[in-house]
């Protein structure tokens, strides 16, 4: 079984917010492919006026994911 990555699109001019309980529905309402959504998700690019984020959840997993790798590479400079 496939995991649910919950998104939220935010529309660039109007500001309206649309929450999704993933990206499969996220695209299929705004009737474009899924690895069109993951991409905006990963560039910050937006889709047919849409800006697409993850969850504030998961925002602040991947900063986590992020700053432990800053250790690592810091603890290993020469």
């Amino acid at each position: 079984m496939r995991n649910k990555r919950p998104v939220i699109a935010i529309h660039e001019v109007t500001g309206e917010r649309k929450d999704y309980d993933g990206v499969y529905s996220c695209a299929k309402e705004m009737k474009i492919s899924t690895s069109a959504v993951i991409i905006s998700l990963s560039t910050g690019t937006a889709i047919k006026g849409w800006k697409v984020y993850d969850t504030p959840e998961n925002i602040r997993k991947r900063i986590q994911v992020l700053e432990e790798q800053i250790k690592i590479v810091e603890s290993n400079e020469d």
